[in-house]
């Protein structure tokens, strides 16, 4: 009865990433591996199990920076680089960023700034910095839910929709 809890609790931490899979390895003396997985299911860090959960709750209470602001934003549109040449077509802006509010065909002329038909990682950057630095309201370099929130709530009363620039 145990061995099998063991094994439950190694699988269990297995499947949540927080155990190598070596760990649960049968390795030779027989009862040697269950005990190993034993060990490291107790040394394991239970907290560790949310830990993604809890970042993403420390990020939206401390807020973003600058830098993690563009990051979001560059995946976000440069995900819709079908070509993989690093530079975002109209066509595929338009095709990939369907479900956003706001027209796509607008928020593709505000995002291409120097008119050549494609958007790339500056134009992204310099796109996300300015509506960074519009949302952070107290200014203190951080992006919080709040002002996110109210970022989008100012958009949809401008008529723009939540999604006004760098590919939101």
């Amino acid at each position: 009865m145990i061995m099998i809890d063991r094994r439950i609790a190694a699988l269990a931490l297995m499947v949540a990433g927080t155990l190598p899979t070596a760990a649960c390895a049968k390795q030779p003396g027989g009862d040697h591996a269950q005990s190993t997985v034993a060990n490291n299911a107790q040394t394991t860090n239970p907290a560790s199990l949310g830990a993604a959960q809890s970042s993403n709750r420390r990020d939206n209470a401390v807020g973003w920076s600058l830098q993690q602001f563009q990051q979001r934003r560059e995946r976000k549109v440069m995900a819709a680089d079908t070509s993989h040449d690093g530079r975002v077509s109209r066509a595929e802006f338009v095709a990939a960023m369907t479900n956003g509010k706001g027209a796509p065909a607008k928020r593709f002329t505000r995002l291409d700034r120097n008119g050549d038909g494609s958007v790339d990682r500056p134009e992204i950057d310099r796109a996300a910095s300015k509506r960074f630095h519009r949302l952070d309201i107290n200014g203190d370099g951080r992006l919080t839910r709040e002002e996110r929130k109210a970022g989008h709530a100012s958009a949809t009363n401008r008529g723009a929709g939540p999604a006004d620039d760098a590919g939101e």
